[in-house]
């Protein structure tokens, strides 16, 4: 029974000492959404860390039974608590040192936990040898006083530092290791005044910081950043609400609304039985900064600027002279409101923030790090386990539509109690790498491999596209559609969600809402993965769907469209004359109808394979699509007749080629140069985009 006793004892004090780690790892992330203005905590944060903090229990638990062993070794008296508790201490600090060793070279920033690190082995090792040392050396043998050692620096210099030099930040950051440290001689102290260390006190100190910590981070965490009041007088009430959902990444041929067998999208099939659906609607380029600068200006990026280049690899801000769509309305007296899960190029950094006077491009704070890199993997292994074995949530780097929604909602209500009409950009990046379905949308269509993470998917899709030294497996393309049209099929019902919180507010009827994508995505077509360096019709090729204010009756326009047109068409729902000369019009209007020609443009990726380092121009004309490229590899194909792009009919000769490529030439001719703003990219704005894996 003794042993028992004994074992007992020690698995109780690694766990403990793993728990107190835990909360401390916690805290400091969940202090990021009040910290810092460009983070928050979603929906599944406390979900994740309670898995995760299960993960440090069970491995500081068995961890612990190493315990009995290690005293033996060094300690005059081995069965003491104390000893026990400094040994536990010990063993975390060895596992955080050798977990962040292994990790790969660390961080400038990382060499001061590990400079801590040693500190505190060697304050363990002499406190095991004698009841006086360890007397002396209680606080800084603690697992609290080692947990803050080991995790502020970093968390410092990385969080803190990194993206904001903020004497508030600082502030707050002292009073919550102050916090932390006050708990930890609180506790020892307690235990130290009866003569020992206490398992039941210790326990009951790591739940109660461990609630603290829930209570703050959550009663701090706002849905809404900020909220001006506006000076200007609100315009008439029958003015319409103008409502751009943006599904980042969403290809045409996904829908069942353009011929996909699997129903992924029956909300959106509903919204398009009493809205208008847009049949051949293109994108004008492959990459997200773009396409949005365009559906906010009218203009093609070569004329707004904002796009890849030269100088600019990820891309140059929209430039502030471009009047944007949130511009013009906020001067007419609307509420404009935007908020962007891809807080990676739909944000301030890159200019797509200009008229919003409320947007919301903050990133979710992460649970499971890189550096230092989380220790409790056996939470991660029981949530995937236990919790939901395929949802691999601890890999999700952006907020899902749930929680963009958790925003929408209170921005939705706070605009219909000022009785003013409003615009309402939303962008949702569940359907763009990493894909995280949440369950039961990650295994609703066949092909999913439960052993496949998505964080390895998208390594092994990046290679390929970039060295191109890599196969598309069948099984693996499989499983990526599955994920995707899971991903796609959550968005959809949230989107229903949406319509339905609309309708409930009396906001929906006197709305203009407009459904689209910024571009598509290639599965493997033409040994071609992902998205941002061709114009073929996966990419381009994006869903539209319209729903004019008070319309009520289905409607299908056949006619090429382009997002120029949206700019334009939302204007003319809401009243107001643009101020500037737009390349588009709104879609009811006969130039759409009549207008020639079509554009979509690609320009040339640093980092892509060498095959993709070109720019191209895409001229559509009725049937007919010209792929203008820089190389002089130049494609032409007939989508009515072709509409997969296997036939290449720019060698045979053709006069509508000859006539196409003289329109590519003139129009390049026409762009013009210098538009777009030059700012050089902060580090915090080269690490969002890092972490959504656009900078490796």
């Amino acid at each position: 029974m003794r042993m028992v006793r004994v074992a007992a004892t020690a698995a109780g004090c690694g766990a403990l000492a793993f728990a107190s780690y835990g909360a401390v790892e916690a805290g400091l992330r969940g202090s990021l959404s009040f910290l810092l203005p460009d983070q928050v905590l979603v929906s599944w944060f406390w979900e994740l860390a309670g898995w995760l903090m299960a993960g440090y229990v069970l491995t500081g638990a068995l961890a612990g039974l190493l315990i009995p062993l290690t005293t033996r070794l060094v300690a005059p008296e081995p069965s003491s608590a104390d000893a026990f508790r400094a040994v536990a201490t010990g063993l975390l600090v060895s596992a955080f040192a050798v977990n962040l060793l292994l990790a790969g070279r660390p961080p400038v920033s990382a060499y001061g936990s590990l400079l801590f690190a040693a500190c505190e082995i060697v304050a363990v090792l002499v406190s095991l040898r004698s009841i006086l040392w360890r007397r002396r050396l209680r606080l800084l043998t603690s697992p609290w006083t080692a947990s803050l050692l080991l995790l502020v620096p970093t968390w410092v210099s990385r969080e803190i530092l990194h993206s904001q030099r903020n004497l508030a930040a600082m502030m707050l950051t002292g009073a919550l290791v102050l916090a932390v440290a006050a708990a930890s001689i609180w506790s020892y102290r307690r235990g130290g005044a009866s003569g020992g260390f206490s398992l039941v006190r210790s326990a009951a100190t790591v739940a109660v910081v461990f609630a603290a910590i829930f209570a703050v981070a959550s009663a701090m965490n706002r849905k809404v950043p900020e909220w001006p009041e506006l000076g200007t007088s609100p315009p008439a009430a029958s003015r319409p609400n103008v409502i751009l959902l943006v599904m980042d990444t969403v290809r045409a041929d996904h829908l069942p609304l353009y011929g996909y067998a699997r129903n992924t999208t029956p909300e959106l099939a509903k919204l398009a039985g009493q809205a208008t659906l847009f049949r051949s609607a293109v994108a004008t380029s492959n990459l997200t900064l773009s396409t949005h600068a365009s559906m906010f200006t009218g203009l093609y990026p070569r004329w707004h600027g904002a796009h890849v280049m030269g100088e600019f690899p990820l891309g140059r801000r929209l430039g502030d002279s471009v009047e944007t769509l949130a511009e013009i309305l906020a001067t007419e007296g609307y509420r404009t409101m935007g908020i962007a899960a891809n807080f990676g190029f739909v944000s301030p950094p890159f200019g797509l923030h200009q008229g919003f006077q409320v947007f919301d491009a903050r990133k979710p704070v992460q649970i499971a790090v890189a550096y230092p890199p989380t220790l409790g993997f056996a939470g991660i292994r029981l949530q995937r386990i236990f919790g939901d074995p395929a949802n691999h949530e601890f890999e999700g780097r952006n907020r899902r539509a749930g929680d963009i929604h958790a925003s929408v909602f209170e921005m939705l209500e706070r605009s219909r109690r000022e009785r003013r009409p409003f615009l309402l950009f939303v962008n949702y990046m569940d359907a763009h790498q990493l894909l995280v379905p949440p369950a039961p949308y990650h295994a609703m269509f066949p092909g999913y491999e439960p052993a496949i993470r998505p964080m390895k998917l998208y390594l092994d899709l990046d290679e390929m596209q970039v060295r191109h030294n890599r196969i598309l497996t069948d099984s693996l393309r499989r499983h990526w559609v599955s994920q995707y049209d899971g991903c796609l099929a959550y968005l959809d019902a949230e989107l229903g969600r949406l319509f339905e919180h609309l309708r409930k507010l009396g906001l929906w009827d006197n709305s203009l809402i407009v459904v689209t994508s910024d571009h598509g995505e290639s599965f493997g077509e033409r040994d071609v993965v992902l998205h941002a360096v061709t114009l073929y019709q996966n990419i381009v090729h994006i869903p539209l769907i319209v729903k004019f204010p008070f319309q009520r009756s289905p409607e299908t326009m056949t006619s090429t469209v382009s997002q120029v047109d949206l700019a334009p068409t939302m204007l003319e729902a809401a009243g107001v004359r643009p101020r500037a000369a737009l390349q588009g019009a709104s879609v009811r209007r006969e130039a759409v109808k009549s207008r020639p020609y079509v554009f979509s443009e690609g320009f040339a990726r640093a980092r892509a394979h060498r095959r993709f380092r070109h720019d191209q121009t895409a001229v559509f004309y009725g049937p007919l699509k010209l792929v203008f490229s820089s190389d002089g590899r130049h494609e032409l194909y007939d989508l009515a007749k072709d509409p997969g792009e296997t036939t290449n009919m720019y060698g045979s000769g053709s006069a509508s080629a000859a006539k196409l490529e003289e329109v590519a030439r003139e129009w390049l001719k026409a762009a013009p140069k210098g538009t777009g703003g030059h700012g050089k990219l902060d580090p915090a704005t080269i690490e969002k985009l890092r972490s959504l894996g656009y900078v490796q």
